[in-house]
């Protein structure tokens, strides 16, 4: 399929490669973001599926983006940090991390079922399976087969830097400042949160970084 161009006919997907190169030279589209998926680009560029995979085989050839199987497109290079939107699957898993620091969930106590967790949201069980999956993964729950999913312990969670400063903030705001009297050292913030060295400097250094210092 082609349209007419100022110069004459042009392929659609010559046009949807050069709409991609454009949105990357103009800064719409930056390294290591997600480009919009088949779909969404088939209703964008009126285009067959099998138009715009010509045209991202395209881009592929000439390094401008790369793909991940059963992931999506991004803008390269490769080892920029990947941009995109949060899935599905991800925001459930999010919002039950969240529920299991705030002590919603406390350690070892179950987590919604699958079927709990597909009326909530609205998906399908793949999602919520996903979600649990993920959850596994960055070690905020574990799964007893033929009983359920629980939540782990505290010193089993993903923490960085990060999130160890905003809860040690968090907790000395509200009173539960914990074990420690004041701000923690580097080795109780190891000991606490379960975490090595350079993630437990990196928090203290936040820490500092927001006009606090230690005891």
């Amino acid at each position: 399929m082609t349209k007419r161009g100022p110069r004459g006919p042009v392929p659609i997907y010559r046009m949807i490669v050069n709409a991609i190169k454009d949105d990357i030279a103009t800064g719409r589209l930056k390294p290591g973001q997600a480009l919009p998926t088949e779909a969404e680009m088939c209703t964008t560029h009126e285009a067959s599926r099998l138009t715009v995979r010509r045209a991202l085989e395209v881009l592929r050839e000439a390094d401008v983006i790369y793909t991940i199987r059963a992931d999506g497109s991004y803008v390269g290079p490769r080892d920029a940090p990947q941009i995109r939107e949060p899935r599905e699957f991800e925001k459930i898993a999010a919002d039950l991390a969240v529920s299991i620091k705030r002590g919603v969930y406390g350690p070892d106590q179950v987590l919604p079922s699958q079927l709990e967790l597909i009326e909530e949201y609205g998906v399908a069980k793949k999602t919520v399976s996903a979600a649990v999956a993920l959850l596994r993964e960055q070690g905020w729950a574990y799964t007893v087969p033929a009983i359920g999913t629980f939540a782990t312990h505290r010193d089993k969670w993903p923490w960085t830097s990060q999130q160890i400063a905003a809860d040690v903030i968090e907790r000395i705001e509200s009173g539960r400042s914990g074990p420690y009297e004041g701000l923690p050292s580097e080795s109780e913030v190891m000991e606490e949160y379960g975490v090595g060295s350079e993630t437990a400097s990196a928090a203290v250094a936040l820490l500092l970084e927001q006009g606090r210092s230690l005891v």
